[in-house]
């Protein structure tokens, strides 16, 4: 769809909203920063994490995958707001940190819900582990995943959580 313009540079969106140059030169800004911490982002991950954000020609993950500029795509001001917030959260300092501790408490919990108190001595060992530490491990795939448990292999997937964490088993 092609976009219309007025004579100050506005572009016109399909519900006669209009896009200011300042707001579009906001958005472009933007999506170069979040593009730059993309790619920054995927040089430091471990070559099997790569491969997981390169399947299928497309990237599942929003932080990973590659921001667009193209003003097209929205067809009201709401839409161009949320998609503008969300870069701009993205290509914020704090965004990866706030992501992996989020993250981490996740795992706390799954390990709280599916191994009750057999996890405590793996749940501490992941709370006195950097979040550093804890991404890497996670990416590297050298944590077992815990979204599918199923009930007669509970007790062999807490083994060996506790070991790849270097936690004897209770």
């Amino acid at each position: 769809m092609a976009l219309k313009r007025n004579k100050r540079g506005s572009i016109l969106l399909p519900n006669n909203k209009r896009i200011t140059p300042s707001e579009q030169r906001a958005l472009v800004s933007a999506v170069n920063s979040a593009n730059r911490k993309r790619k920054r982002l995927i040089a430091k991950m471990p070559p099997s994490a790569k491969t997981k954000y390169e399947d299928f020609g497309y990237v599942s993950d929003f932080l990973y995958r590659k921001k667009s500029k193209s003003f097209s795509r929205f067809r009201n001001k709401s839409e161009f707001n949320t998609y503008l917030r969300s870069i701009k959260k993205l290509a914020s300092g704090d965004f990866e940190k706030k992501r992996v501790a989020v993250y981490k408490q996740n795992y706390i919990q799954g390990l709280k819900k599916n191994f009750n108190s057999l996890a405590k001595p793996a749940i501490a060992a992941i709370r006195n582990m950097s979040n550093r530490d804890f991404q890497r491990m996670v990416e590297s795939d050298e944590l077992e995943q815990i979204d599918y448990v199923y009930l007669d292999f509970i007790k062999d997937r807490l083994t060996r959580i506790n070991k790849q964490l270097g936690v004897a088993s209770a």
